[in-house]
């Protein structure tokens, strides 16, 4: 909460710095509302549409965007069965164009993370339905097979992940690198699957921003296990992930869409206020 708390020093859409208790008790409200927000998702594969996706009861990450706006939110994650990821999503509130009085606007975003389509439906009605698969898995090129315990194949995913490096180019034709979370946000060790061993998920970030997904798996082949990557936007801007320096993933950008595509948002879900007992004493 306090790299949360230290940037947002202005979140009464007045331009005014509060004392940081009062901060803290309006980034946990605001929290709070994201979250119902999240909640009321219900993600499924689309042939099989009762057979619901779980979403991870805590966020997997914190988001805030100080350079591009207030934003207060975070990042939840829907698995499959076997703890598989299936889809990321982030909601999240901003006071621009909200017209003060403590109102903000709440907005989602989401990708998907399956090798099939899925709908999800929020408040009971369709909300993003994408026709195709979510990720492109590739080999990791050079490295060493996978470890035979599962203690050293953590070591070695957050060693393949510092192999990576990502940018991304705004609107204007600024570059801006993008800074890797060093631990990954979600692990998965799969234990009764012929597709996969194990897994990690990464992101790399502007900020505190989520820009990119990197999930790195172990998986058999004929050869025997090998690591294997992908790659999820999580922007409207230029994409590049490099490894080893080499480009092997972009350029990606996020585009509007009528929510069919594996990466879609909606900017403006609602408009709303926190309750009284949310909002900081006066």
């Amino acid at each position: 909460m306090g790299a949360v708390v230290s940037v947002l020093l202005a979140l009464a859409g007045v331009g005014q710095a509060q004392p940081e208790a009062d901060t803290a008790r309006l980034v946990k409200a605001w929290l709070a509302v994201c979250k119902g927000h999240a909640e009321a998702y219900v993600i499924s594969p689309a042939e099989k549409p009762d057979e619901k996706f779980r979403m991870l009861p805590d966020p997997v990450f914190r988001h805030t965007q100080p350079v591009r706006g207030d934003d207060i939110g975070a990042v939840w994650l829907w698995v499959r069965e076997d703890g598989r990821p299936a889809a990321v999503g982030t909601v999240f509130a901003y006071s621009g164009g909200a017209g003060g009085g403590g109102y903000r606007i709440v907005a989602h975003e989401f990708h998907s993370l399956l090798d099939q389509p899925l709908i999800a439906n929020w408040r009971g009605r369709k909300q993003w339905a994408p026709t195709k698969p979510g990720l492109e898995w590739k080999p990791i090129p050079g490295v060493a097979a996978p470890a035979d315990s599962p203690a050293r194949r953590a070591r070695q995913m957050t060693d393949l992940s510092g192999q990576f490096q990502a940018h991304e180019i705004n609107f204007r034709g600024d570059r801006w690198e993008l800074r890797l979370v060093a631990k990954p946000v979600y692990r998965y060790e799969l234990k009764k699957t012929e597709a996969v061993l194990d897994g990690a998920m990464f992101v790399f970030c502007q900020g505190t921003d989520p820009e990119v997904f990197l999930l790195i798996e172990a998986r058999p082949t004929a050869e025997g296990p090998r690591w294997f990557y992908a790659c999820s936007a999580f922007s409207d801007y230029e994409l590049h992930v490099r490894h080893r320096e080499t480009e092997v993933w972009g350029p990606a950008r996020g585009a509007y869409n009528d929510g069919t595509a594996p990466h879609w948002w909606n900017g403006t879900v609602e408009r709303t206020r926190l309750p009284e007992e949310g909002a900081p004493k006066p």
